[in-house]
């Protein structure tokens, strides 16, 4: 009886795993098209407002770096800069605006992990970037209908990562922390506050005051590019001259 019961479940598990991949393979097809073609969004977390100077005045000093662990060309900044009127120097001391960013990520994420990272501002935490994905797996032999429960459970896990591993969207974000300070011919006085973890239960809690001639603005700009089967050097381009076109729409 044992034997007949298991000639019976291989050619049942067989046609179920096949019905499986088909339906997954239909999933794929329809994630394939949709995803066709590179899809690119920039966002920025708070708006910059300038108010507006004489032509002389228009001048920018630019210094952008990046801390992330991809090779990203922002130097289109400068020139998107100038279509707009405004002259790029070298020297802060003779410079009217003062923009200043960090690229803090760059790599693969989730539409939903970057969308947090927006919200969460200058900053702020990169919510889910870099982020893996554990699979867990059960072994056993367990009798009845909770043994075709997982059996069937396990069967269709294999139907989805074989067909996922064929077509997958996949999701590249960069993130940038910018600054931008306006010369001001009034004095500003500042005061900033902030708190330093110390262990796991001590804070602390640091406070300063200052008065200098620069106003200074602060936003956050998340670019990202989804396609199917994308890889980095494919999304690259379009990250980095959204980026340049987000942080030149400043001025």
């Amino acid at each position: 009886m044992v034997a007949f019961i298991v000639r019976i479940r291989w050619p049942l598990l067989t046609i179920g795993l096949a019905a499986l991949l088909y339906l997954n393979g239909c999933a794929a097809v329809q994630t394939g098209i949709k995803y066709r073609n590179l899809e690119t969004q920039t966002k920025m977390s708070n708006t910059v407002f300038l108010d507006p100077v004489s032509d002389d005045k228009k001048t920018v000093w630019l210094d952008i770096k990046n801390t992330s662990d991809q090779q990203l060309d922002l130097m289109k900044v400068n020139a998107l800069v100038a279509a707009r009127g405004f002259r790029v120097v070298t020297d802060p001391e003779k410079a009217h605006y003062r923009l200043q960013g960090n690229i803090l990520h760059a790599g693969k994420t989730t539409v939903t992990a970057a969308e947090r990272t927006l919200l969460s501002g200058y900053g702020g935490a990169l919510v889910g970037m870099g982020a893996g994905a554990a699979i867990g797996a059960a072994s056993g032999s367990i009798p009845g209908m909770y043994g075709g429960a997982i059996g069937g459970a396990i069967v269709g896990g294999l139907a989805e990562v074989i067909a996922n591993s064929l077509v997958a969207a996949v999701t590249y974000v960069v993130v940038a922390d910018i600054q931008l300070s306006e010369y001001s011919e009034k004095l500003i006085h500042q005061r900033e506050t902030g708190n330093m973890n110390q262990g796991d239960s001590a804070q602390v809690y640091q406070s300063s005051r200052d008065e200098s001639h620069w106003k200074r603005y602060r936003t956050r700009v998340v670019a990202t590019a989804v396609k199917v089967n994308l890889a980095f050097e494919e999304a690259r381009p379009a990250l980095e001259e959204n980026l340049a076109r987000s942080i030149a729409g400043m001025f």
